[in-house]
């Protein structure tokens, strides 16, 4: 289904801004700082990865394969 190729590129974006996020402030996880969404950026990361390994099993098992 072109459905989950296609989410697999959102997912990939949203891992490639929590990277970016972590290399531009090094020293973030040890503190807390409001202005920056790494936690909320984490979490997103990690929900839409795994219904991405969902979406793909269940593509999988219906075509078959």
């Amino acid at each position: 289904m072109r459905w989950v190729g296609y989410y697999g590129v959102v997912v990939v974006f949203i891992n490639l801004a929590f990277v970016l996020v972590l290399l531009m402030y090094k020293d973030i996880l040890g503190a807390f700082h409001t202005t920056v969404p790494v936690p909320g950026l984490e979490w997103a990361a990690v929900f839409s990865s795994l219904v991405w390994i969902g979406a793909l099993s269940y593509n999988m098992a219906k075509s078959g394969v």
